[in-house]
């Protein structure tokens, strides 16, 4: 009965006030706080393992969270982690858990924490990963070294692209594809991944400036430059389509960027806080964050929206499932109920 009331009360408004049944409105949200406990409230990095934990990364070591409590790790309490700074999180297929703690590279796997020696000692911070058809993982670090590992142990080091980049990006399409990018430049490898001695060759494509790449759950690649925001497919750069041709978030630099559980663009910005795209290229603002810069963003399996913001600790952002009716005349409210 009383999901039966709340259904003709929905029809009433409905028919009865066309604003409320006019054009689908932008999506609202519900954001909340986490709770406190965090080693410290930047939020770098965040992935969510498959065992459900969401981990952490901040500026005072590595955070494991079940939703209510955080399990803190940090080069005191957890040899091996290399650093207190944790600015990239990747968890391989294998469940490997690769750890970008300050200029070092550290391995989680099975209770074990390893640092990795990579040739050419420490200078470079861990910028982006990814994971190719093979099983190989592949780390770009700040100084433009390319390293392509396995379960831990480094197969192959190279210096890639441009010495000086603010921005680095190693990407893994569903196609098996990797591409290579920095502000000015990108590259594709066209080597055999599965060859016994493995060679690394590139092929070099003509790339506006680039402020983000990210590679697509479904097909392709999105690229984000010059204010335009284009879809790359398997053929290449030359068959990119255009998504949106202007940032809505205007000039404000792109933070951290995902693909949400139905394809759709989450964009983090720095004080700009977050945007979110539906499949036509329209976006709108999540408002109500603890702080308006979006420094990582992961879409858990009951796909909440966790952003991880510069100084406001955790949000959690929850679809609201109700519609806010646009203003109109003063409405008497004739009757209510709750759910179950």
């Amino acid at each position: 009965m009383p999901k039966f009331g709340c259904a003709l009360m929905m029809v009433w408004l409905a028919i009865c006030h066309p604003g409320f049944a006019a054009g689908p409105l932008p999506p609202s949200y519900i954001v909340k706080t986490a709770p406190e406990g965090l080693p410290q409230n930047s939020v770098i990095s965040m992935i969510q393992t498959r065992d459900g934990y969401l981990w952490l990364g901040t500026t005072k070591g590595l955070a494991r969270f079940d939703g209510h409590h955080y399990e803190v790790f940090n080069e005191w309490n957890t040899p091996g982690l290399g650093g207190n700074l944790i600015v990239h999180l990747f968890e391989d297929s294998r469940g490997g858990i690769w750890v970008g703690a300050g200029n070092a590279v550290t391995y989680i796997k099975d209770g074990q924490v390893t640092t990795l020696e990579i040739p050419g000692g420490p200078g470079g911070q861990l910028k982006s990963t990814c994971e190719d058809v093979t099983g190989a993982v592949w780390l770009y670090l700040a100084d433009s070294r390319l390293v392509r590992c396995r379960e831990g142990k480094i197969e192959n080091v190279w210096a890639v692209g441009q010495a000086f980049s603010n921005r680095r990006w190693v990407i893994a399409t569903t196609s098996g594809q990797i591409w290579i990018g920095t502000d000015a430049e990108m590259h594709q490898v066209v080597s055999d991944l599965r060859a016994t001695k493995f060679e690394l060759l590139l092929k070099s494509e003509q790339s506006p400036r680039q402020d983000f790449l990210l590679a697509s759950q479904r097909e392709g690649f999105w690229q984000f430059g010059d204010g335009r925001i284009r879809k790359i497919p398997t053929e290449g750069p030359s068959r990119a389509i255009d998504f949106s041709t202007n940032y809505p978030w205007g000039s404000a630099p792109i933070m951290t960027a995902i693909e949400d559980h139905e394809g759709n663009l989450v964009v983090g910005t720095q004080n700009n806080r977050v945007f979110r795209f539906n499949a036509q290229g329209e976006a709108h603002q999540i408002g109500g964050l603890s702080q308006d810069t979006a420094l990582s963003l992961w879409e858990d399996r009951e796909d909440n929206l966790w952003i991880g913001t510069d100084g406001g600790g955790l949000n959690r952002a929850k679809r609201n499932p109700f519609r806010v009716a646009p203003a109109a005349r003063a409405w008497v409210v004739q009757s209510a109920c709750a759910d179950t």
